[in-house]
């Protein structure tokens, strides 16, 4: 009988999360400059909690818009890259 507990559907999230993360790193293992696997990477680990892990992929992903010259794409990250800012300046 499968558990419905808040604990469990947690445990369920964050291992859907994980089976996610796996095939995001392996698609990022054939195309390093995926901009959807980078970015699913970074929103999982945020969503995991961790903030460092997603950092670094928002900031591939930084490195992947500025080589495809995508200034549209710009404003979105730097204000995701602020809010870690201010995240730690609060701590």
């Amino acid at each position: 009988m499968a558990s419905h507990t808040p604990t469990a559907a947690i445990a369920n999230a964050d291992s859907e999360i994980w089976a996610a993360v796996s095939a995001f790193e392996k698609i990022l293992e054939a195309v390093p400059t995926d901009r959807l696997a980078i970015e699913t990477l970074a929103d999982a680990f945020e969503k995991l909690g961790d903030k460092a892990k997603s950092q670094q992929y928002l900031l591939r992903l930084v490195d992947v818009v500025l080589l495809e010259n995508d200034s549209a794409a710009g404003p979105g990250l730097i204000e995701r890259l602020e809010a870690y800012g201010r995240e730690e300046a609060m701590l």
